[in-house]
């Protein structure tokens, strides 16, 4: 059985959280580099109950474990563009569409128009 950087044996699922602000994580959940579901952002109460890695396990310690056997430091793990760009290098089967997600409804609305007051 193969393991991961993470400890982890690469046939068991995980997730990976980030920080989404307001309470919430940013979330995926996968298997090796397979991507089973997500991304979704929510709170950490509410993912699925499996190990974890990146910096939302530090937010959310009550919530989130790391991987058996994974270093203390997968807690603050963060994708940085240099990894990202030697990932897609080395595994171009990898790369994705680069169009934007919106995994929240936007928090600028427009501008109700108002009645004038009248005199």
């Amino acid at each position: 059985m193969a393991h991961s950087a993470a400890g982890a044996s690469t046939d068991s699922e995980f997730l990976v959280a980030t920080d989404a602000r307001r309470r919430e994580v940013y979330w995926a959940r996968y298997r090796a580099v397979e991507n089973l579901e997500g991304p979704q952002v929510g709170p950490a109460a509410e993912l699925p109950e499996l190990p974890a890695v990146g910096v939302g396990v530090s937010l959310y310690p009550e919530q989130l474990r790391l991987p058996d056997g994974a270093p203390e430091e997968a807690a603050s793990w963060t994708a940085n563009a240099a990894e990202l760009g030697l990932i897609a290098e080395e595994r171009p089967q990898l790369l994705r569409d680069p169009a934007p997600l919106y995994l929240r409804e936007s928090d600028a609305k427009p501008p109700v128009r108002r009645k004038k007051a009248t005199t």
